[in-house]
């Protein structure tokens, strides 16, 4: 996921209009492309979209950052990657899937 990412963002970075559907948003969400962008996707991952997307704007909050995107880019410098790639880190490290 991680090399799929980097390629999107190179690609975005020179001008491609990157777009996804269904399942698809989800992999631009892992490459940051969504960050601060409205998104949708098909009615059996809206719950999960959801879930992804709440968590990082009540940690945002919680941490004290004016807003979601404020607190992306500081965890991505802090940690070199976005906040749900470590949270797939995470998960793959303790067995727990992603």
């Amino acid at each position: 996921m991680r090399q799929i990412g980097a390629w999107l963002r190179a690609q975005h970075a020179h001008g491609a209009l990157i777009g996804g559907s269904c399942a698809g948003v989800f992999v631009l969400g892992e490459a940051g492309l969504l960050d601060g962008r409205r998104c949708t996707t098909t009615w059996w991952f809206q719950d999960e979209l959801k879930q992804r997307a709440s968590n990082v704007k009540r940690i945002a909050q919680q941490s004290g950052y004016a807003d979601e995107s404020s607190f992306r880019r500081a965890f991505t410098r802090f940690m070199g990657m976005s906040p749900n790639a470590y949270r797939q880190w995470v998960q793959q490290r303790d067995g727990n899937g992603v």
